[in-house]
């Protein structure tokens, strides 16, 4: 199997910024394993979301 790569250049500022010099310097992190790592947390943060959303509307379905 072929191994795909890419160069992508990304400016990082602001709070993923501090994150990023973090995970680098004390988590011993790779950037692959950081943007792995930031995706994650985002994907796991949409699905509580989700499940608020469907718990409310379940809710007014109820009333």
């Amino acid at each position: 199997m072929e191994k795909k790569t890419a160069n992508i250049n990304v400016k990082i500022t602001g709070t993923l910024r501090k994150r990023f010099d973090h995970a680098l310097a004390h988590e011993g992190l790779t950037i692959s394993q950081f943007i792995v790592k930031v995706i994650s947390d985002f994907c796991e943060k949409v699905e509580e979301k989700q499940m608020k959303i469907a718990e409310l509307h379940k809710n007014e379905k109820e009333r």
